[in-house]
């Protein structure tokens, strides 16, 4: 296999992963209330837009939208999934009835908080395996990526 070939089979592997289950074990791992009863169903859409609520507190629908790559259907869908759930609750305000505006509840406040610490925990652990490189050769696979990303995107 020569070095393009390798490194676009590695780019494939990077993008194919799915991580859902190592998240849904961490959430199970690392909380002592029971959050068994709906880990396994959550997806890492689920958990961006849980996420994203929690950042933008008090948004609406097509606020939330705006900071995710998925559509406003599918974040509809999803906020309604987390609403069942009790993850998230949907509410009005008093003087205006048409938008709904989203706010994480008490346990979707800590998932959440659990996803971040996994994710926190994985960044520290590509930040310890970068150590074993110089900045020039990480300089050389951020420009290599950067570069890769534009041809696919046609910019």
């Amino acid at each position: 296999m020569d070095h393009l070939q390798k490194i676009n089979h590695e780019l494939r592997r990077y993008r194919d992963y799915d991580n859902t289950k190592r998240i849904r074990l961490f959430l199970l791992k690392n909380d002592v209330t029971d959050l068994s009863r709906f880990a396994a169903s959550l997806s890492i859409s689920d958990l961006d837009v849980l996420s994203t609520v929690a950042h933008y507190r008090d948004s609406r629908i097509s606020e939330i939208v705006d900071h995710l790559s998925l559509t406003q259907g599918a974040v509809s869908k999803i906020v309604n999934k987390l609403s069942g759930l009790r993850l998230i609750e949907k509410y009005h305000q008093p003087n205006n009835k048409k938008d709904t505006y989203l706010k994480v509840t008490t346990v979707g406040d800590r998932v959440h908080t659990l996803h971040a610490e996994y994710h926190k925990e994985m960044d520290q652990q590509l930040c310890d395996f970068s150590k074993h490189f110089t900045d020039e050769q990480l300089v050389l696979v951020g420009n290599f990526l950067s570069s890769v990303n534009h041809i696919r995107e046609g910019t």
